[in-house]
């Protein structure tokens, strides 16, 4: 009788035989994480992300949506409207509202004369359930209008205005902005005031004589065709006695009406610059009118 010790011969009561054992073995005690289960855990994750981006409206400014005019504070968004702003910043504010449903356009963008700031803008918002009109400036003043600040919660679906901001820098910028229009006025007052006056009549002229006490870079009244200018660099004191040589004429200051009294009084310090000319009005059969303008420090 052989003995039964070689392992083939119990093959048809084991059929495992050492080394798949072994196999099955290690493979009981392995982490089964596959491919798949890998990738089941990360659409899970990011679908849950995904959840949580679309709970809260997003107000993100994107890099190239930046404007000096424009801020995030407190989950709002914040705007100005200033004298100065240019239309590259209102199609920024315009993108960034865009994001939050809301359509926001410039209507009305009036620059001054000199192109150096603006006299009337005119915006409007329309989101669910509102349409809102605003108007900054006018057309017919001559000074730059006061900057205003916008709201919007994306939360509350609410706007609002005001005169002053929850954001300093914001006001800052405002304040700049206002100062510089107004030195820009200052500084061109008698070439705005004259326009206003050609606008007014529609005139033809007999001549134009400029007295400054500063000296001059360039014509102060380009653009007035056919309208001899004469400019003078002269003493205050002189300025003061020409402006004084006609007693009939429509006396201004700074763009303000004033009386000849009132001129006569003036300090030749106080004086910076004086226009003297005759309209004949256009719109009133060619009827003469002497001008005297005078621009104060």
């Amino acid at each position: 009788m052989k003995p039964l010790t070689n392992p083939e011969y119990f093959a048809f009561t084991n059929h495992f035989n050492q080394s798949m054992l072994i196999n099955r073995i290690q493979m009981m005690n392995k982490n089964a994480v596959t491919w798949k289960t890998a990738l089941q855990y990360l659409l899970f994750a990011g679908a849950i992300g995904l959840v949580f981006s679309f709970s809260k409206p997003s107000l993100a400014i994107d890099e190239a949506e930046k404007s000096k005019y424009l801020h995030q504070n407190q989950n709002e968004l914040e705007w100005v409207i200033t004298p100065k702003i240019s239309l590259g910043d209102l199609a920024i504010i315009q993108q960034a509202l865009k994001k939050q449903n809301i359509d926001f356009k410039v209507s009305k963008y009036v620059l001054d004369n000199s192109q150096n700031f603006i006299k009337q803008i005119e915006t409007y918002q329309i989101g669910k359930g509102y349409n809102y009109v605003h108007t900054h400036g006018n057309e017919s003043h001559k000074l730059p209008f006061k900057s205003k600040f916008y709201k919007y919660n994306p939360h509350t679906n609410q706007f609002s205005s005001s005169r002053k901001p929850s954001s300093s820098t914001l006001e800052k910028i405002a304040k700049e902005d206002e100062a510089s229009a107004k030195e820009v006025f200052s500084n061109r007052i008698l070439q705005y005031e004259i326009s206003e006056l050609k606008i007014k009549h529609g005139m033809s002229w007999d001549k134009l004589l400029y007295m400054s006490t500063n000296s001059f870079t360039q014509n102060p009244f380009e653009g007035i065709e056919g309208t001899p200018t004469y400019k003078i660099n002269t003493p205050a004191n002189e300025v003061l006695k020409k402006a004084l040589e006609n007693r009939g004429a429509i006396f201004r200051k700074n763009g303000f009406p004033v009386s000849y009294e009132y001129v006569s009084k003036l300090a030749p310090n106080q004086i910076k610059e004086f226009a003297s000319f005759v309209i004949y009005d256009t719109k009133n059969l060619y009827k003469p009118q002497s001008f005297v303008l005078i621009h104060t420090y």
